[in-house]
């Protein structure tokens, strides 16, 4: 006889899109709005790219504000913005050091 599984259920975000007036059930169609930290419909949702990464805004206000915010910051705030950018540069960089130092004879 086979043991039953319980089977764990993930937690799904409900965001109300106001723009098509239904309810949104699927975690691939909700963002985290980025200054207000708030989930928000990936239709509906203003974008922009700030550090190659998409930051999804509820209105060009939001948008237009975080811009003035992210020109202020400095640059390795800016970097925290993408980290998966900031790690495939750290580690190419360490790739390009150790390759130099393989072919040197320093390893």
């Amino acid at each position: 006889m086979r043991p039953l599984r319980h089977r764990r259920h993930r937690q799904h975000l409900h965001v109300l899109c106001e723009l098509r007036k239904r309810s949104i059930n699927c975690n691939s169609h909700i963002k985290t709005e980025r200054l207000e930290e708030t989930p928000v419909c990936t239709g509906c949702a203003v974008t922009e790219r700030f550090a190659f990464k998409t930051k999804y805004f509820y209105d060009e206000a939001n948008r237009d504000a975080f811009r003035e915010e992210y020109e202020a910051m400095p640059f390795y705030e800016k970097a925290k913005e993408n980290t998966w950018l900031v790690v495939s540069a750290a580690v190419f960089v360490v790739l390009v050091l150790l390759g130099v130092l393989a072919t040197v004879g320093g390893l």
